[in-house]
């Protein structure tokens, strides 16, 4: 159904109107108000099952525009949706892919960077959930599974699923991830971005995982964490406007407008900031060293490590930071 036009990117293929033409069946079939309305959604690009159209125009809407992206179950259209967007489902051998990561720190380098990314991310207490009790060796098949553990074996799922079928290079994940990269590295516009995806995913083969724009791409990588919080500030740098901060409108201090003036006849419009600071929280950023394998016995070498009581070799060393452990045991 997404193969639309030929090589020449011109001509659409007979294939791709047969598919056409079984979809408007089956809706029409699935649909019994049709005979009344004569009009079903509009699965294209543009209206994405949002609009209800006749048949003629969505025909038309499909030939120049095609189906809208990933409409493989149709749940607007008839489908059960007892079927429709059923989520992954870990099998036992993703259930030991984490044990042997979070326990067995020696089978680290089994696992690809992005698969790490995945694992730190997650931390060993979704581990520890999962293969709790009997569950482990078990085929995990919750009837409610829990959300964090499920968005776990979602994003493992993208991080190893091929960007098409019999690639070996890239996963889904980790062209997200490169792009994001390449994308802040050399300071790339939004609209560029755009464009280069759009290019890449038409010339690879059908049913590719390539993301089709910069907000898709940020979003398939978000699961990861580490987030940031976009935070209004005064033009001169005099204070943020947060917490017992965050109603004023202008600074106390040396009294310049928060929001940037308005046009006039837009006075329902969304005030603008006339600055903003990106805030990177520090406690997720902790709680991501101390979930790494790797990083974890570094982040706690100040305090596991043994050294003669004469020697200095480190501010752990001295009194003062021995009597703040004294003091703050854990």
């Amino acid at each position: 159904m997404y193969n639309r036009v030929g090589p020449n990117k011109v001509e659409i293929t007979k294939e791709f109107l047969n598919e056409v033409e079984e979809f408007i069946t089956y809706a029409c079939g699935k649909r019994p108000e049709f005979q009344n309305t004569e009009t079903i959604r509009c699965v294209c690009v543009r209206c994405k099952c949002t609009k209800f159209r006749g048949l003629d125009d969505i025909r038309m809407h499909l030939y120049k525009k095609g189906f809208q992206p990933s409409y493989y179950s149709w749940n607007s259209h008839g489908e059960d949706m007892s079927s429709a967007n059923i989520p992954h489902v870990a099998t036992v051998n993703e259930q030991a892919d984490a044990k042997n990561y979070y326990w067995e720190s020696n089978n680290r380098a089994n696992f690809n960077p992005y698969k790490q990314m995945v694992m730190d991310a997650a931390g060993p207490l979704v581990g520890e959930e999962l293969l709790q009790g009997d569950n482990y060796n078990q085929s995990f098949v919750p009837k409610q599974p829990n959300p964090e553990v499920q968005s776990f074996f979602d994003i493992l799922y993208v991080a190893q699923s091929p960007l098409w079928d019999g690639c070996e290079s890239h996963s889904e994940l980790s062209v997200a991830v490169r792009l994001l990269s390449i994308k802040a590295d050399y300071n790339m516009p939004q609209g560029c971005f755009d464009d280069v995806v759009h290019l890449m995913k038409e010339t690879m083969p059908a049913d590719n995982g390539m993301p089709e724009t910069f907000y898709q791409a940020k979003k398939s990588v978000s699961k990861l964490g580490l987030g940031y919080q976009r935070i209004d500030c005064c033009p001169d740098g005099c204070m943020i406007y947060y917490k017992d901060n965050a109603h004023l409108t202008q600074c106390k201090f040396c009294g310049v407008n928060r929001y940037k003036p308005r046009r006039t006849g837009r006075e329902n419009f969304k005030e603008i900031p006339s600055k903003r600071m990106w805030y990177l929280p520090l406690i997720p950023r902790l709680q991501r060293l101390f979930s790494s394998t790797v990083t974890a016995k570094e982040m706690r070498w100040h305090y596991e490590h043994q050294r003669e009581s004469h020697i200095l070799c480190h501010p752990s060393d001295g009194e003062a930071w021995k009597n703040f452990d004294q003091t703050h045991t854990v």
